[in-house]
Parts: C-alpha cells; structure tokens; sequence
C-alpha cells in the first residue's frame, strides 16, 4: 500500500516535470520564431546598406554595425535550433520517466498506477 502511495506521488511528481518540458518545446519554438524574424529583419537591413555602401550614402563604420547585427542575428537562429532539441530531449527523458512511473518501473514491482497496460509484464529497471 505504501508502495502504491509512492508510485502515485511519483506519477504526479513526473507529470509535472513532462508538462514543464513540454511548455519548454513550446517556449523554444516562439523563441526562435522570433529569432527568425530578427535574423530577417537584419538580412534586408543588410541588403540595403550594401547598396548605400555602393552610393557612397552610408559610411563604412555604420555598415560594419549592420554587417554585425546580421552575424548575431544569423547565429542566434543556429541557437534557437539547438535550444528546441534541447528542450525535446529533455520532454522526452520526462516522457519516458513518466511511462515508467506510471508502469511501476522504477519502483521494479506490482505498485503501478491502475491501468497501464504494462502491468501484465513488470519490467526492473537498474
């Protein structure tokens, strides 16, 4: 019975952790969606100032600032990526937590969480 209390506080400790590395994808996601819009904001800027560089309307120093907001923006999208696998592994690992949790794996007896369909076949996990 005990062991059945803390499988179930287990299951609601591990939801919890799955829903906050789910809301994370989600968070990465709008973050790179703006990271893109920066990063093409700064890509017109850019093709701009090429042609005002080529006129001689834009000085060589304020080019070089656009030249550098270009390059920043660029690698933050490369950041924005891996933020979002990041965030998806983690809700992964939480994903497979919360399966073994609720299968009463990590307890590595019967004390499962009514049905889970794995429970015809405990596995021990070590």
């Amino acid at each position: 019975r005990a062991q059945l209390a803390r499988a179930k506080s287990l299951a609601a400790q591990a939801k919890t952790t799955l829903a906050e590395r789910q809301a994370g994808v989600v968070r990465a996601e709008a973050d790179l969606k703006q990271y893109e819009a920066r990063y093409v904001q700064a890509e017109r800027d850019l093709g701009r100032a090429q042609k005002l560089l080529a006129s001689n309307a834009l000085s060589q120093q304020e080019f070089d600032l656009l030249r550098a907001a270009y390059d920043t923006n660029q690698a933050t999208v490369g950041v924005g990526k891996a933020a979002i696998l990041q965030a998806q592994s983690a809700a992964e690992t939480a994903t497979a937590a919360f399966g073994r949790i609720q299968c009463g794996r990590i307890l590595g007896n019967d004390a499962a969480v009514a049905g889970c369909a794995c429970l015809a076949k405990p596995t021990r996990v070590v």
